[in-house]
């Protein structure tokens, strides 16, 4: 259920922890040659890089005293030899569970006050983060421009209240889609969204778009409060490439963006 990483020294283990992408979980042993588990829980703790990471610590030892300073060295977790395999996979989703929504709460900041999609500073750091992922692992890695269709000349129309209810029909919609790791989904600039697939294929994406354009179609956009609905449509830019040293992420963006301007320039 896991990709398991083995350290076989502290170096290693801070190596380790500082790749991308950064492990969810450390599983700590405390008694180690050179450096021990309590003096390299405090590396990690103390390194901005590291120290969300959560740490359960591993030990024969049952001694109260031993417990009592892993858990004010900053660890979740204290699991006595010998280990139970059912027990610590399900204590490791509980962390990992309870981590990732620790995390989602630091990270409101980030989020578009009008979707909560991700907002487009979020969204940059994100996106190179799982650029490098992909570049290490050799997984294909897809980006998406989706921008609504005619959105200037809508508002001039219909005002700001529509601005607002078509932003949040299209974030709807994609909010549906990002759901595996990697996945992000960011509401980047008024009228403009961006969805990147992480280890995806141009074809997976296109199904993804084909998905996105049929599920709005159906979506009533309210023009005012308990007054009158219309339909707006999305155009979508699709590029995928295999990140690797030759090249550069800045040209995913601009081959996307090339990609939404040529299904614009079709009619949308």
């Amino acid at each position: 259920e896991f990709e398991v990483i083995f350290s076989l020294s502290a170096t290693e283990a801070i190596f380790f922890a500082q790749q991308m992408p950064q492990p969810d979980i450390i599983l700590l042993d405390i008694f180690m040659p050179d450096i021990d588990g309590f003096q390299l829980s405090q590396k990690l703790k103390t390194n901005p890089s590291t120290k969300h990471i959560p740490l359960i610590f591993i030990s024969s030892s049952t001694s109260t005293r031993i417990k009592t300073r892993a858990f004010n060295l900053g660890g979740v977790d204290f699991i006595n030899k010998p280990v139970d395999p059912v027990e610590l996979a399900l204590r490791i989703k509980l962390h990992t569970k309870l981590n990732r929504q620790s995390q989602e709460i630091e990270n409101l900041p980030a989020l578009h006050p009008v979707t909560n999609l991700y907002n487009n500073n979020y969204y940059i750091d994100e996106f190179y983060k799982e650029w490098m992922n992909c570049k290490r692992f050799d997984y294909p890695l897809t980006l998406m421009h989706c921008a609504i269709d005619h959105f200037a000349e809508l508002i001039k129309l219909h005002g700001n209240y529509f601005k607002q209810t078509a932003a949040l029909a299209v974030a709807n919609v994609l909010r549906r889609i990002g759901n595996r790791p990697g996945d992000i989904v960011a509401h980047i600039d008024d009228g403009y969204f961006a969805i990147v697939l992480s280890d995806s294929h141009l074809s997976y994406s296109a199904g993804i778009a084909k998905e996105i354009i049929a599920s709005l179609t159906e979506v009533d956009v309210w023009l005012e409060p308990n007054g009158s609905s219309t339909h707006i449509t999305i155009s979508i830019g699709i590029a995928a490439i295999y990140p690797d040293d030759n090249s550069d992420y800045s040209l995913l963006h601009k081959k996307a963006e090339q990609a939404l301007a040529f299904a614009q320039s079709l009619g949308g």
